[in-house]
C-alpha cells in the first residue's frame, strides 16, 4: 500500500476501508439530516429514526452524531442488534447501561432500564441510546421500546433513543402492530446514498485531502462515478476508487482514467 501512495504522492489512503474520522467526514445531505434528526430530538429526548439502504453511510453518520457537540452531554451507549431471542436483548440492554435488574424476568429487566435512564436524566447526562441494525429487533423487544422511553402518560422522555438499520426497518415501523412506535417517532430520515455532485464532492475532496495533484483522476471518470457507485452508495463509491488507486499504480497510470476505471468495476464484480 506504501508504494502506492508513494506512486501518486499520496500522504495517506484516501478511501480506507475503516472510517477515517469525523474530522474528516463529508457533510453529505444524508449526514446534515441524520445530525438535524438528533440535534432536533435531543431537547426533549425520545425516538427517532434513521434508514436506507445498506451502504449509504448510515452507521457512520450515527458515530458522528454520538460525537457532535449536541452529544456531548449525554452517556452515549451503543448496541449493535443481531438476531437474539427478546430476553437476551433485554439482559444486553441492561448490560451495556449498567441497570441492575432485581430479578430476571422481562418486567424487571424493562424497570431497571428505566431506572436507570431516569437516574442519568436527574445528573443532567441524560441516555443516548443507539440500537443499530435495529429492523433485527425481535417484536416482543421492538413492541416494549416505547415504554421504555416514555414516562406520566407520554408527556416526558427517559432518554434519546436512536434506532438505525436497513429498509426492513422502516417497513417494520410501518406494520399495523408497531403503530405505537411510529407513532412515537419525534424525527426521522431516510437516506438517499450521494447525489451526482456528491459523488463528485466526495472523490475530488478526499483526493485533495490526501496531497493528490488536481488532474489525478479524469474528468470523464468524475461524470461516470454516480452509476458506476450504484447511484450513490458511499461503500460502493470508496471500495470502487480505492481498487481503481490499486490497479492504476500497478498499470503505472498517472492518470485515473476510464479504462482504469473499467478494470476496477471489473476486479470489483469477482
Amino acid at each position: 500500500m506504501d508504494e502506492i501512495l508513494k506512486f501518486y504522492g499520496l500522504r495517506w489512503q484516501p478511501f480506507p476501508r475503516t472510517d477515517p474520522g469525523c474530522t474528516r467526514s463529508f457533510e453529505s445531505t444524508d449526514l446534515k439530516n441524520a445530525l438535524g434528526v438528533v440535534r432536533y430530538t435531543l431537547p426533549e429526548l425520545g425516538i427517532c429514526a434513521v434508514y436506507g439502504d445498506t451502504g449509504r453511510g448510515i452507521s457512520y453518520a450515527v458515530h458522528c452524531a454520538s460525537k457532535s457537540p449536541a452529544a456531548a452531554g449525554c452517556t452515549v451507549k451503543y448496541i449493535p442488534c443481531c438476531h437474539v431471542c427478546p430476553r437476551d436483548m433485554y439482559k444486553e440492554t441492561c448490560r451495556v447501561i449498567g441497570a441492575a435488574p432485581a430479578g430476571k424476568g422481562r418486567q424487571e429487566m424493562i424497570t431497571a432500564i428505566r431506572e436507570t435512564a431516569r437516574s442519568l436524566k436527574q445528573q443532567g447526562r441524560p441516555l443516548f441510546l443507539i440500537l443499530d441494525r435495529a429492523q433485527n429487533l425481535p417484536d416482543l423487544f421492538f413492541r416494549d421500546l416505547t415504554a421504555m422511553v416514555h414516562e406520566d402518560f407520554g408527556q416526558e422522555n427517559l432518554m434519546l433513543l436512536l434506532l438505525c438499520g436497513d429498509k426492513e426497518l422502516k417497513y417494520r415501523l410501518v406494520q399495523p402492530d408497531h403503530k405505537d412506535m411510529y407513532d412515537s417517532l419525534a424525527a426521522h430520515w431516510e437516506f438517499r446514498g450521494f447525489s451526482e455532485d456528491e459523488c463528485k464532492s466526495f472523490v475530488m475532496r478526499r483526493l485533495e485531502e490526501a496531497g493528490a495533484v488536481q488532474n489525478l483522476i479524469a474528468d470523464e471518470v468524475l461524470s461516470h462515478l454516480y452509476t458506476l457507485s450504484g447511484k450513490g452508495s458511499c461503500r460502493e463509491l470508496s471500495n470502487l476508487m480505492r481498487d481503481a488507486l490499486l490497479i492504476g499504480a500497478q498499470s503505472e497510470c498517472l492518470i485515473i482514467d476510464m479504462n482504469v476505471i473499467r478494470s476496477a468495476v471489473k476486479h470489483r464484480e469477482l
